[in-house]
């Protein structure tokens, strides 16, 4: 690794470690979905199908800008239960908030 100093090596030891505490979480919470639910998806189509979901934010008064999330992506959030906005309402698990 070619690296400026000791902490940029530990900060990237750490985030590293976060980012394997999320990756089990999420494989944790994917085996206990069914598999038809979740169209034999694994952890890493599920990542795959959002991670084109962006959100903007402005400062000060403006609200923030979510992109409009895919059925597949609807799918995902519905199934893991993570809140997400369609058509400028916040939903979480096929549910308006």
């Amino acid at each position: 690794l070619k690296n400026h100093s000791e902490q940029t090596i530990k900060g990237k030891i750490f985030v590293t470690f976060i980012s394997l505490i999320i990756l089990a979480r999420l494989r944790k919470m994917v085996g206990q979905i069914d598999k038809k639910k979740r169209k034999h998806w694994s952890e890493q189509d599920m990542l795959r199908k959002v991670e084109t979901y962006a959100r903007v934010h402005f400062e000060g008064k403006y609200k923030d800008v979510y992109s409009t999330p895919t059925a597949a992506q609807r799918l995902v959030f519905d199934l893991l239960e993570i809140p997400y906005t369609f058509k400028g309402k916040e939903r979480t698990s096929g549910r308006e908030l």
